[in-house]
């Protein structure tokens, strides 16, 4: 009991807290949808790529446990492919939606909700494991989404077209950069480090804000079908598809098994809402499954620590 009560006091009100504030704004008028679409500007621009070039740039790639990454990688696919396939094919949702709620079904929220609840329970040496996932959805899943966003909506254009849509992506380029750095070995300059760390600290509280705000005009009291899928994907068929997967591959290290179990447990990550906003994607199914799978991971995580 004193997990979960340190859990929900170190991780899961404060999620709650930034989004609750832009709800309560909208609610009041405040705040309005365009206030919402300029903030996740923000987002999109400086604070995600910044923070998105730090984790990749520094990630201790030596370090990781290549068998329980790729496993959690595999189970990530399995669950974005079965989102995709529901969402497009059963619930008729558009295709850029459907691959964003796809991408809902697998992708978490690593760094404000399952990281502090995974140090809680487990202790910091499951610090690595959680940064490890956090490197690698970076660069395989956000990469990937952006790529087949980007060739989706261009459409039947030419391939010039889609390559120069995809070059100006600046969160493309912010990856591209993070892996050439990782891999070159270069040593990030103090300065850089500092503004990496300051303005990236800032994507995941401005997206649940603007998250908040633009729930704010959405009738909440109805849960439509592919909510309520992408959300039990997400907190209770992602972890099941998991841990079957390690049990199919052997052992591995105990702390990075229950580590990244609890980053599969954990709720819908708000950046699928931030893409649906970046390409101009109703983002209704996307934003109520967040809030859906948010609370429904308190008792999740709560029986998994």
């Amino acid at each position: 009991m004193s997990l979960i009560l340190a859990a929900l006091q170190t991780a899961i009100l404060p999620v709650f807290a930034a989004l609750a504030l832009g709800l309560g704004l909208g609610w009041r008028g405040v705040l309005t949808r365009a206030d919402a679409t300029s903030i996740n500007k923000f987002v999109i621009l400086a604070a995600l790529p910044a923070l998105l070039f730090g984790l990749v740039a520094r990630a201790p790639l030596a370090e990781f446990d290549l068998k329980i990454v790729l496993i959690y990688l595999l189970s990530e696919v399995l669950m974005y492919g079965l989102g995709f396939a529901v969402a497009w094919r059963y619930f008729k949702r558009p295709v850029l939606e459907a691959l964003l709620i796809g991408m809902a079904c697998c992708f978490a929220n690593h760094v404000f909700f399952v990281f502090p609840i995974a140090q809680e329970a487990i202790g910091p040496e499951a610090a690595l494991p959680v940064a490890a996932v956090m490197a690698v959805d970076a660069v395989v899943l956000y990469g990937t989404t952006i790529l087949l966003l980007d060739v989706v909506s261009a459409g039947s254009g030419s391939l010039v077209r889609i390559a120069k849509q995809i070059g100006s992506n600046p969160l493309i380029l912010s990856l591209a950069a993070g892996v050439l750095v990782n891999f070159s070995g270069l040593e990030l300059h103090a300065g850089l480090i500092r503004y990496v760390d300051f303005v990236g600290a800032a994507t995941a509280p401005s997206a649940l804000f603007a998250l908040g705000v633009m729930l704010s005009a959405v009738p909440l009291k109805r849960i439509e079908g592919a909510v309520a899928m992408a959300a039990l994907m997400k907190v209770l068929v992602h972890p099941l598809v998991y841990f079957a997967l390690v049990g199919l591959a052997g052992g591995s290290d105990p702390v990075w098994q229950h580590s990244v179990l609890l980053v599969a447990a954990g709720p819908c990550g708000a950046m699928p809402f931030v893409l649906a906003l970046r390409y101009g994607i109703d983002p209704t199914v996307i934003m109520k499954a967040i809030l859906l799978s948010t609370v429904a991971s308190v008792f999740t995580l709560a029986f998994l620590l």
